[in-house]
């Protein structure tokens, strides 16, 4: 059993590693933002994976949703290579700044807030598996956005 947890663990890591590259070889040939596109999409269904997964204790579900994060996770250095294409070099430093700050605040922010959405009430519909719908529709919102407001910079 110990050995089954560290390989769901990892999961995510290891599915994020190798999709890093072949995020980063597919946005330098058809396009960053088709990448982040396609990178969102897989987050969402990753995140309804998950909390169906949660909701059925299924721990297959959990394992394939744990790898469509990892898959949809590689798109950091797609967002990075967008902000070194629309950045100056005065404004460079600035905006990678900018992007590690919002991930230390979302590694404080999101577990509090998950912690706090499944805090056991007499709501029926505050479970375990509500965190992982509000991040699908973050992830779809997010998508959206990305839709209508990201250029394309390659």
């Amino acid at each position: 059993m110990n050995v089954m947890y560290g390989i769901f663990l990892s999961s995510f890591s290891i599915f994020q590693f190798f999709s890093t590259l072949l995020l980063g070889s597919y946005c330098d040939a058809h396009g960053r933002k088709k990448a982040v596109l396609i990178s969102l999409m897989i987050m969402v269904v990753g995140f309804v994976l998950l909390s169906i997964g949660t909701y059925f204790q299924s721990l297959a579900l959990l394992f394939v949703g744990y790898a469509f994060l990892g898959i949809g996770g590689g798109n950091v250095t797609v967002y990075y290579s967008i902000i070194a294409d629309i950045s100056t070099i005065k404004t460079k430093e600035k905006y990678f700044g900018l992007v590690g700050v919002c991930f230390g605040i979302a590694f404080i922010i999101g577990p509090f807030l998950g912690g706090i959405l499944t805090k056991s009430t007499s709501q029926y519909w505050l479970n375990y598996s509500l965190p992982f719908i509000i991040s699908s529709l973050c992830c779809g919102i997010g998508l959206i956005i990305s839709i209508v407001f990201l250029p394309e910079t390659l």
